[in-house]
């Protein structure tokens, strides 16, 4: 008798780690995050990933964190999203936006800081405004809020687009294209600038004011399905942009070691970089006039209402208030 109640426990005790291995093992359960390329910008993910806080958060009721490797271009995070293989991708709203408007569908539920960007002209140039470049050429990145910061300040300046030519160029050619005077000038964003500075090949150019929105989306139907995963994500992202705020030195060192660039550059960043803002009307008009700009040029077919479709705040799991 006693060994067949031992018997029956044992199987008992296995039956139960082998459901649990199942449990563990369940795709389901898993949460994918991913970035657009790697940034300053998004400081509270990282050091809440290197701190292990994420894990800790969604280990509390049984989920886990899978880490993407950083995506380089749109197409394949657009690709992850639709196919359910990333569930949150941390990004600027411009790219997000041509996202949602091809018919990705996901919805901005955190917010990490605003980012300034800078338009570099070669640090010997004259040039004192953006009035100095007109008859010139400056490079950017396509659809990005480094172009749209470009010719939102081209029309204040009075300047016509065909004053300044933007020429669509990716990072690592629009940088060799600065540093050899192939171009006159560079709009950009950190750390890019602070690179450029402290080569002494560049200084930005002084009236220029423009902004990227760096936020996190989610994959509609992870965060329909998920509610408390969602919820607790969130939580463990203000957690640790406030850990940034509170402790700038230690994040600084962080973000040097986490994306392998000299603290120098990670230091003259971090002005540039605002971690107070929020997803109020003025952070979500700005996003608008971006998307506004991405229909008018062209670069989206379909219109995209971020505040009435695009932000799922503060109720996640259903429709803004």
């Amino acid at each position: 008798m006693r060994k067949s109640l031992a018997l029956l426990s044992f199987v008992a005790a296995l039956s139960v780690s082998f459901t649990s291995s199942l449990q563990a093992a369940d795709p389901a359960k898993t949460v994918h995050f991913g970035t657009f390329s790697v940034a300053t910008d998004y400081a509270p993910y990282l050091i809440a990933k290197r701190m292990g806080w994420i894990d800790e958060a969604l280990g509390k009721i049984g989920y886990k964190a899978d880490y993407l490797d950083p995506f380089q271009s749109l197409a394949p995070i657009n690709e992850a999203l639709a196919t359910g293989n990333a569930d949150f991708i941390f990004a600027a709203e411009t790219p997000l936006i041509i996202g949602r408007a091809s018919g990705i569908d996901d919805h901005i539920v955190w917010y990490s800081c605003a980012a300034k960007i800078e338009l570099l002209v070669p640090a010997s140039s004259s040039a004192k405004s953006i009035l100095d470049l007109k008859g010139k050429r400056v490079a950017g990145l396509s659809g990005t809020s480094a172009h749209f910061g470009f010719m939102d300040n081209l029309k204040k300046a009075g300047l016509n687009s065909s004053d300044i030519a933007f020429l669509p160029t990716p990072p690592p050619e629009a940088k060799a294209a600065f540093e050899t005077g192939a171009v006159d000038g560079w709009a950009v964003w950190p750390p890019f600038i602070e690179q450029e500075i402290i080569a002494g090949k560049g200084r930005p150019l002084d009236g220029f004011s423009s902004y990227a929105q760096v936020v996190m989306v989610g994959r509609t139907a992870f965060i329909q399905a998920n509610p408390e995963a969602t919820s607790r994500i969130i939580e463990t992202l203000d957690r640790a942009r406030n850990w940034v705020k509170a402790n700038p030195e230690k994040a600084q060192q962080m973000m040097s070691d986490e994306l392998k660039l000299p603290l120098v550059v990670i230091k003259l960043a971090w002005p540039r970089l605002n971690w107070s803002g929020s997803l109020d009307d003025k952070i979500i008009a700005d996003m608008q006039a971006k998307a506004d700009f991405l229909k008018d040029f062209g670069l989206i077919k379909k219109p995209v209402n971020v505040k009435a479709d695009f932000v799922r705040l503060p109720n996640i799991t259903g429709k803004n208030p």
